[in-house]
């Protein structure tokens, strides 16, 4: 029989991550984990597994993933006449020029200045 298996604590250590993300990447598929009752626990086997699965090259990282996705559309947008214009204008799309960003300053209790 093999090994015991381990709660999302013990892999969380095992791997240097939190057992928040351990439960995120088994509820992801990423991770493959059992539920007995309520509980959830992984095999020492799949762990290897999956951390072997994330290893990279040092010679070819690969790059980070960014949360945000940035795509520069100014010089797309800045002629009204492009496919992707009328596109957005088609969907009711109103293009700014510039990213909006919240005003600075706190606005709670400024009503009435």
């Amino acid at each position: 029989m093999g090994a015991a298996l381990i709660t999302a604590a013990e892999v969380a250590r095992l791997l240097g991550i939190k057992a928040r993300t351990v439960y995120d990447l088994a509820y992801s598929g990423r991770l493959t984990c059992y539920r007995i009752g309520g509980a959830v626990r992984f095999d020492p086997v799949d762990v290897e597994a999956f951390k072997q699965s994330c290893r990279v090259d040092a010679r070819h990282p690969t790059p980070p993933r960014s949360s945000r996705a940035g795509v520069n559309l100014s010089g797309l947008l800045a002629d009204p006449h492009t496919d992707l214009m009328r596109f957005f204008e088609s969907r009711g799309v109103r293009v700014r020029a510039a990213p909006v960003t919240a005003a600075k300053g706190n606005k709670k209790g400024n009503a009435g200045r």
